[in-house]
């Protein structure tokens, strides 16, 4: 028997099947993981790698108690990833926002990246409400002008709750077809009490 006929066979007790399945599943997590890396060889030429990074107001919503919630994003012009420390050239009013926007930067338009709670008064401009980046200041309180957000802007999709959700999916799936492979090879689950 070859060693590539040696090294396929699978191991007593059907444990190779599990193994498989289990290599399967993670690999698709990881190429979900992954987007656009296989498009990569397909791209337009890079843009120059340092470029200005502006914020923007993607949509908002109304909170039907006063409040309004706008949901920001950014451009960064260039094609690598910037690092913008909290400081002059990364702040905003109030200070209070500070914790809710990022200081890495991506290439490219980033959208749903953070939200904040505007009050009447910001609102209406009448208090402070802006971000500014890499000189560029932003006015978060022209609410009249952005577009109501849809369900798929909210941040909340948009923050990792999705791709959370996907793979705690992509585990339980595992583990139904680990079990099932086990179960056909009359291998008991691990942790089984008897066994």
């Amino acid at each position: 028997m070859s060693s590539s006929t040696r090294g396929a066979r699978p191991r007593a007790g059907g444990r190779w099947s599990a193994r498989s399945a289990l290599v399967a599943v993670l690999s698709v997590v990881a190429m979900a993981l992954a987007p656009g890396l296989a498009s990569a060889a397909t791209a337009p030429a890079p843009a120059p790698a340092a470029g200005t990074v502006k914020p923007v107001v993607n949509c908002y919503t109304d909170n039907k108690d006063g409040t309004y919630t706008a949901v920001l994003g950014y451009t960064n012009s260039g094609s690598t990833t910037r690092e913008i420390a909290v400081g002059p050239a990364n702040k905003t009013d109030p200070t209070a926002w500070q914790s809710k926007v990022p200081t890495s930067f991506k290439p490219g338009t980033n959208n749903g990246v953070a939200s904040v709670v505007l009050t009447q008064a910001q609102a209406n401009g009448q208090s402070p409400a802006s971000w500014t980046l890499d000189g560029t200041t932003l006015n978060v309180s022209n609410v009249g002008n952005v577009p109501v957000c849809t369900a798929s802007q909210m941040p909340m999709l948009a923050n990792g709750a999705a791709l959370l959700g996907g793979l705690v999916a992509a585990a339980l799936v595992g583990v139904v077809v680990i079990r099932r492979l086990q179960r056909q090879a009359g291998v008991a689950p691990v942790g089984a009490v008897g066994a």
